[in-house]
């Protein structure tokens, strides 16, 4: 089981980024941990789920006998795994040090997450690109659109697709990739054409086969299909063939992966992708896994997520978003929300780690309670609202009332545009109550 439990970077004494992840302790968990994190445009959300990536890649060079560096001067992380607790702190100049169960440890002796997937759709996502050829002993993997530092290409993301769900239903995972097609609404047939491609840039297709992943298969696949005798499994790891097409099928319509809609293409790059990388103990990065998603598709991925990866023991999925759509979904025992907001002087994130359960509240609801917006006619604004005025207007004020109308007027100035906002005038008004209250 790992669990993230906080993390800290501190450079010149100053704080750069703090959160918390949870407040769980050590457990052995079955099901997979989400942590959603939220917050305005430039809050840091992205720059978060960088920093823990460039964490553990430091620490995997470090326990590998290399000598990494790290921009920042100091950082601290904690988290859990196999019912283990551990801290490693590093301080620039000073070294790192360790700790298991409170106990000093060498950095050789520090069990670090299986994998590290760092997932995006967009085409300037902040991880840290590495090719995943040059990096076959790390346990770090870029599973982002870019094909290099700085570009991207569409047809990379058509050549990731047809390799890595050709891999899956190679290692048995029709059933995990049925799930995510069935979200889609597609059908269970997948069309996959091997071959391979001219200089001129034509397709040269050796065979074409069907897979339906509704079927109960063994691994291999392809080791039943025989090209002028030899196994079509053969050919592919030795690079004789490869994937040249891919098709999915929609109430029996056949449908190319590049006429599929941008939501369904992210769909399946992501979620292939991660069960091409994912393993037990693995930590699972997602930058706004919302892009490019229906409504319905939203609010079913962290719950889809639990599924298809449910096999896969004691994971951790950290995901930065903006949509409210996802928070509905998230159960209290296996998830967790992380609130960004910029702490004015420096500029840095805040994070604040939510205590209570979102599980099916309302779009309204998320969005006053949890992202702090103020929208037109919003039932829950409005009884706040109503409540602050019927406390300052009622005879008695015990203590009890009186916490509750300074608790009131500090939530709803944040919900005040600007001095002729009929909000602002009222919550002047429970001000100078609260002043007379004091007062006597």
């Amino acid at each position: 089981m790992f669990l993230l439990k906080s993390i800290e970077v501190i450079n010149h004494d100053k704080e750069i980024l703090k959160a918390t992840f949870t407040e769980k302790d050590k457990e052995d968990r079955e099901k997979p941990f989400s942590t959603l994190i939220l917050g305005e445009n430039g809050t840091g959300k992205s720059f978060l789920l960088k920093t823990i990536a460039d964490i553990f890649i430091y620490l995997d060079k470090a326990q590998m006998g290399g000598k990494p560096k790290y921009k920042y001067e100091k950082f601290s992380i904690e988290y859990f795994l196999n019912c283990d607790e551990y801290e490693i702190d590093r301080v620039s100049g000073k070294g790192i040090v360790c700790k298991k169960n409170g106990v000093i440890s060498s950095i050789e002796e520090m069990k670090l997450p299986t994998n590290v997937l760092a997932v995006s759709f967009m085409v300037n996502d902040k991880f840290l690109f590495i090719d995943p050829s040059q990096n076959k002993e790390g346990m770090y993997r870029y599973l982002g659109v870019r094909k290099s530092t700085n570009a991207t290409y569409t047809s990379s993301v058509i050549s990731n697709v047809r390799k890595s769900v050709v891999q899956i239903l190679n290692d048995g995972l029709v059933t995990e990739l049925e799930k995510v097609l069935s979200v889609l609404h597609f059908d269970t047939k997948i069309e996959i054409e091997f071959g391979n491609i001219t200089k001129n840039k034509k397709k040269n297709i050796v065979t074409k086969e069907c897979i339906d992943c509704s079927s109960e298969r063994e691994k291999a696949p392809f080791d039943e299909i025989l090209i002028k005798g030899n196994k079509l499994s053969n050919l592919i790891a030795h690079g004789k063939v490869s994937p040249v097409d891919i098709s999915f099928y929609k109430r029996g319509e056949k449908i190319n992966f590049e006429d599929c809609s941008s939501g369904e293409k992210h769909m399946i790059f992501a979620f292939s992708d991660i069960l091409n990388g994912i393993s037990d103990n693995s930590l699972i990065l997602i930058d706004e896994p919302e892009i490019s998603l229906h409504p319905e598709w939203q609010i079913q991925y962290i719950s889809l997520l639990k599924k298809v990866f449910g096999k896969y023991r004691g994971c951790h999925f950290i995901l930065a978003s903006h949509s409210h759509y996802l928070v509905s979904d998230l159960e209290k025992e296996t998830s967790s929300i992380i609130t960004l907001s910029s702490n004015g002087k420096n500029n840095t994130p805040r994070a604040e780690l939510l205590t209570y359960s979102t599980y099916a509240w309302s779009a309204e609801n998320i969005i006053y309670n949890v992202f702090g917006l103020r929208t037109t006619r919003n039932y829950y604004f409005e009884s706040d609202l109503r409540m602050l005025l019927s406390l300052i207007q009622g005879d008695e004020h015990e203590n009890a009332q009186v916490a509750k109308i300074s608790e009131l007027i500090t939530k709803l100035k944040k919900y005040i545009y600007n001095e002729d906002d009929p909000l602002f005038v009222i919550i002047k008004q429970a001000e100078e109550f609260m002043r007379c209250i004091q007062s006597n």
